[in-house]
């Protein structure tokens, strides 16, 4: 789920459930992130299913960790969606962008 921010909203932390969207629309999310927010300390927080297509993407939100050093990004890939908010909720970002 992506809610859209309000111009000059500046969020502290981030949830993305990667599996809802398709790469396209999480490029196109990142890129406006990036332009809004790509400046200033930003926590991060993606799952992914374990899948092909989830580890590319938790690769690729991995980057950002490089390319945005005042983001704190954390991957998470999970077998089963159960109980996965609560879980990111829980993690601490991590400012290389690891999984877990």
């Amino acid at each position: 789920m992506v809610r859209a921010l309000r111009p000059g909203e500046a969020p502290e932390r981030v949830y993305v459930l990667g599996q809802s969207l398709a790469a396209g629309e999480w490029l196109a999310a990142l890129q406006s992130l990036a332009q809004e927010h790509g400046d200033r300390e930003l926590d991060l927080f993606v799952a992914n299913p374990h899948t092909p297509d989830g580890a590319a993407l938790a690769g690729f939100t991995a980057s950002l960790a490089r390319e945005y050093p005042r983001w704190r990004v954390r991957n998470l890939l999970y077998d089963r969606p159960r109980g996965v908010a609560q879980h990111l909720a829980a993690e601490p970002a991590s400012a290389n962008g690891s999984g877990r």
